[in-house]
């Protein structure tokens, strides 16, 4: 069994997410207008499952507003994401 980190917002969308050089990689700029969350969920530990299982994941977890933990963006997190 294996966990692994991820941000994800209100609308589903989801990245793996294990440094903040992983959030710099996935989000711009106009990412920062909505509110991003962060997680552990499980994976199994063969390369081709159905990643669709992540989609449920974080279905279930935004059904739980009071247990979602903000993904907080400290300056120099919001420097590198606007440095061209």
């Amino acid at each position: 069994m294996a966990f692994g980190k991820i941000i994800f917002n209100k609308k589903g969308r989801w990245h793996w997410c294990s440094s903040e050089f992983d959030i710099v990689l996935e989000l711009k700029e106009k990412d920062l207008e909505m509110e991003w969350f962060t997680a552990e969920i499980f994976y199994p530990d063969f390369p081709d499952y159905d990643t669709g299982m992540h989609k449920v994941e974080v279905k279930e977890l935004l059904s739980k507003p009071d247990k979602l933990i903000p993904l907080i963006i400290s300056p120099e997190l919001r420097e590198k994401l606007f440095r061209p």
